[in-house]
């Protein structure tokens, strides 16, 4: 996981971290897990999380 544009795109998206979580039916804390690199995230919600933040899956999973 490419946990440094994954932060990068985090901060500049729109969304609120509640938010997003919400839009991944997660909660904050597993996200900021995921952000931090403390839980790896199934495919499906890697795939979500891409299409959210408009950027490339094969990117965001390097």
């Amino acid at each position: 996981m490419n946990l440094h544009l994954l932060e990068e795109k985090i901060k500049e998206s729109s969304y609120t971290t509640e938010e997003l979580a919400s839009m991944l039916d997660i909660s904050r804390t597993m996200l900021w897990r995921y952000r931090k690199g403390q839980a790896q995230m199934n495919f499906d919600t890697a795939v979500q999380l891409a299409k959210r933040l408009e950027i490339e899956i094969t990117d965001l999973i390097k």
